[in-house]
């Protein structure tokens, strides 16, 4: 899923029609984001890094469509002082270089870290949902599902119709094995008509839900 807002000219999206502004990489308006994959910054990578269990299910049959990480994950090695070694010294004040900085230790595994630097952020700016899926991805690596939950229902009251959110919301629901609310919210997911190999593969996975 992608989302981050950095170093891309505008587009307009072909999911939903709006003007994407440059610097974006996805729509914030349904959370479609140009190239598939997973999205993020430069070198783009999955939300939460890896393939587990949940998405080799959902894509049997189909194209392996990296979306990002499904169960926690441990923090950066070390924690805070490591990843201040690989270069993250004290958080920023200004809003891009937070996020940037959020989106490198996200990608590097520093979750608390990452969580820092996206709740700082949204001290200064609450309005992008990308960057508070972001935020609910973190937490869900480090183990948080509930917290988890919580920013990923945020950025759905800012962006109903934000394709990862909804996403993001039923894998979480999933681990959980609330399987009306993976329903729930897949359902929505699937509703948005995207055209994406992980739509066909979260259909095959609903419709093996329903088998007696």
């Amino acid at each position: 899923m992608e989302r981050r807002n950095n170093g891309h000219s505008g587009f307009e999206c072909p999911a939903c029609g709006a003007a994407v502004k440059p610097g974006r990489k996805y729509c914030p308006g349904c959370g479609f984001q140009p190239g598939g994959a997973a999205e993020r910054k430069p070198g783009s990578r999955p939300v939460a890094k890896g393939i587990l269990p949940i998405i080799l299910f959902l894509l049997i049959g189909g194209i392996l469509y990296i979306v990002f990480g499904l169960s926690p994950k441990p923090p950066f090695p070390g924690g805070r002082e490591a990843a201040m070694a690989h270069g993250e010294g004290a958080l920023p004040a200004e809003y891009g270089a937070l996020v940037s900085r959020g989106n490198r230790l996200m990608d590097a595994g520093a979750y608390f870290e990452a969580i820092d630097h996206y709740t700082r952020a949204l001290a200064v700016d609450s309005s992008d949902p990308g960057v508070i899926v972001d935020l609910g991805v973190c937490y869900h690596n480090v183990g948080d599902s509930e917290e988890a939950i919580r920013q990923f229902g945020r950025a759905l009251v800012i962006e109903p119709r934000h394709a990862y959110a909804l996403f993001n919301m039923g894998v979480v629901y999933q681990s959980l094995g609330r399987i009306d609310d993976t329903r729930t919210y897949w359902r929505r997911f699937i509703e948005l008509d995207l055209d994406t190999p992980l739509t066909d593969s979260i259909k095959a996975f609903l419709r093996d839900l329903e088998r007696p």
